[in-house]
């Protein structure tokens, strides 16, 4: 089995806008750190080219209470390594996350993307597939991992609604 993610936001800005934030790195600490309350984000890679960016961060999430059963499976610190890549023609980032530990049973992969809805006004579409084979507790995992990737974009999206506000990002 796996779980599947999707979470559309609607921002008052343009594609262009939206995919400046995205990639502001310094922002992206910030609101990962004192937002989310992760206890890591760092940018380890950063390759631009003409058709986009790759990147890669690692990040140690903020765990809140887990059932038993996952928390014996985990224990009590969670990393992990996303590497993606920004197509800017197709406004569409790929993903893949890589866990510090069960990497070979825990697969999480995914899309984020931008559709138009006028001059200054975008929807960001987030996909993402969860994927957990581990005998008795993966369906357990994977409910779980979705549900905080879930409150994680939304918690995202106000914050990054009032930065592109505040910093007058059309």
């Amino acid at each position: 089995m796996s779980e599947h993610v999707l979470v559309e936001h609607d921002f008052e800005c343009s594609e262009r806008g939206f995919w400046e934030v995205f990639l502001d790195n310094a922002y992206n600490r910030e609101m990962f750190l004192s937002q989310l309350g992760f206890g890591r984000w760092e940018l380890t890679r950063w390759l631009p080219d003409e058709q986009g960016v790759t990147r890669t961060v690692e990040v140690e999430p903020k765990v809140g209470p887990l059932p038993g059963p996952i928390k014996k499976v985990i224990g009590e610190k969670i990393g992990y390594r996303e590497e993606g890549r920004l197509d800017n023609a197709k406004n569409r980032y790929e993903f893949k996350v890589i866990p510090g530990l069960l990497s070979d049973k825990i697969q999480v992969t995914g899309v984020q993307y931008t559709v138009s809805l006028g001059e200054h006004r975008c929807r960001r579409v987030f996909e993402a597939t969860v994927s957990v084979k581990l005998f008795g507790v993966g369906g357990l995992i994977e409910k779980q991992i979705a549900a905080d990737m879930r409150r994680g974009y939304e918690v995202g999206a106000v914050c990054t609604q009032k930065h592109m506000e505040k910093n007058s990002i059309r």
